[in-house]
């Protein structure tokens, strides 16, 4: 069995892919041992880091298990439903193989007189940044915080996955995740910022974090990109 060489998706993904596809099937239950990296090396086609970079991410992801001097073992099944694919646009780009960039455009604390962010401070920290993929405009980003945020990540390089900082670094106790999305026309800015035209259409991506012992939401986020961007994963939405 070959993997396609000619999509741009990296071959550890496909790899991981088929795996994956292979581990939920009937075929197999929990506990049960995968085949060695040998017989997957020759049943794909592939070098060793290949098969080894699949079998990382499986096991990150907690599909698989290695047993030192044993072999690789089935974990789980199913899907865990977690919050990093939902808050971490990094991470679902991370997983399709796609160089992503992040510019910081804005970083400082505002006035809290943007009603929709449904934060109860005075004072909010607020950041906007840019989105590229493979050097392309991919979109534009908003983030608006509860002021304690800025003092958080004065260490913090945020052109780095919001989503990993929030979930893995500061471990926020996160109660509810409100999302919407809508169409809207670009502005000018927005326009000259994704190479756009000005009225061409977007979509609008609304998030709303509720974090436990804050009042109100504690993270307000937006984020446009042109509509029809088919490198945009829309599972995310």
């Amino acid at each position: 069995m070959k993997l396609n060489r000619k999509l741009h998706i990296p071959l550890y993904i496909q790899l991981k892919d088929q795996i994956l596809v292979n581990i939920k099937s009937d075929d197999y239950i929990i506990g049960d041992m995968i085949q060695s990296e040998q017989e997957l090396m020759k049943t794909f086609q592939v070098g060793r880091a290949t098969v080894r970079e699949a079998i990382n991410e499986l096991v990150k992801e907690g599909f698989l298990e290695k047993q030192q001097g044993r072999g690789t073992f089935i974990k789980r099944k199913e899907t865990s439903l977690g919050f990093e694919p939902l808050l971490s646009l990094s991470y679902s780009l991370k997983m399709r193989g796609w160089e992503h960039k992040n510019q910081v455009i804005i970083r400082k604390q505002i006035e809290n007189t943007v009603a929709e962010t449904l934060i109860k401070a005075p004072k909010i920290f607020y950041f906007e940044r840019n989105r590229t993929i493979d050097g392309h405009p991919l979109g534009f980003e908003k983030f608006y915080f509860q002021p304690d945020f800025e003092m958080l990540v004065s260490e913090y390089n945020l052109e780095n996955s919001i989503g990993k900082l929030i979930l893995e670094i500061l471990k926020l106790p996160i109660e509810r995740l409100i999302q919407e999305v809508i169409i809207v026309k670009a502005n000018e800015q927005e326009a000259n910022l994704l190479k756009l035209n000005v009225g061409d259409d977007l979509m609008f991506m609304k998030r709303w974090l509720y974090v436990k012992g804050f009042e109100g939401a504690y993270q307000y986020y937006e984020f446009k990109v042109p509509v029809g961007v088919s490198a945009f994963p829309a599972d995310l939405l």
